[in-house]
């Protein structure tokens, strides 16, 4: 809508007024120009930029919701020179609560025995294991020390041990620590830790082949936020 046009029609009536009044008039008459400048403008137009909002926060490590990825290797020292090797496990974890952490590792393996007490042959193999994790204290910033438990099934080529089975259970308890590799709450942690290592198959093929192997594991790996 235009706001000037009422202004110049009022001084135009005015102006046309002057004549027919007298000199005494108490009639004050505004140029037309400053009539005009005295009109109100149109409001501008709002030319602000839209407002962002701000990127949600992400939680960080040992908070509740956060997602990671493991990497890991390690090695299963058995006491009788039956050894066990695992070039690469693959772990997906979630904290459900603050510092309690479930994870599920997919492992690859290498199983050395023909030269030890039990015999057998030497064979490669697969876990796949579910264990829990407890991170009960933090000694220094960035810092987790930690307790956990869990157990998986593990197939192999050959039996494990030689009076075994190529299919087992594989309990496992241990403890370990981890650090993050930066100053950020999502940084990429080192993780290493030591565990007891059991295979056994529960004797679902029979008491005589319910032979049994006990190892002491040691593991290290890069965990990576998702």
């Amino acid at each position: 809508m235009n706001t000037r046009a009422p202004a110049v029609a009022l001084a135009l009536v005015l102006t046309t007024a002057l004549p027919a009044l007298g000199d005494d008039s108490p009639l004050v008459l505004m140029p037309v120009g400053a009539a005009l400048a005295q009109t109100p403008a149109s409001p501008a137009a709002d030319t602000a930029e839209p407002r962002t909002l701000p990127a949600p926060v992400l939680p960080g490590f040992g908070d509740a919701g956060y997602w990671g990825l493991t990497l890991s290797t390690g090695y299963a020292y058995g006491f009788d020179d039956a050894h066990s090797l695992n070039p690469l496990s693959v772990a997906v974890s979630t904290f459900v609560a603050a510092d309690l952490e479930v994870r599920l590792e997919l492992g690859g393996w290498v199983f050395l025995q023909a030269d030890s007490d039990e015999g057998g042959e030497d064979t490669g193999g697969v876990s796949l294991a579910l264990s829990g994790r407890w991170h009960f204290w933090k000694p220094a910033e960035g810092w987790t020390v930690y307790a956990d438990a869990g157990a998986g099934l593990n197939y192999s080529g050959a039996d494990i041990p030689a009076n075994g089975s190529e299919f087992n259970f594989n309990p496992r308890a241990g403890a370990g620590f981890t650090v993050a590799l930066d100053d950020s709450a999502r940084a990429a942690r080192l993780d290493i830790g030591l565990r007891w290592h059991h295979l056994s198959n529960a004797r679902i093929f029979g008491g005589d082949r319910n032979e049994a192997r006990d190892s002491v594991m040691i593991y290290a790996g890069v965990t990576f936020a998702l």
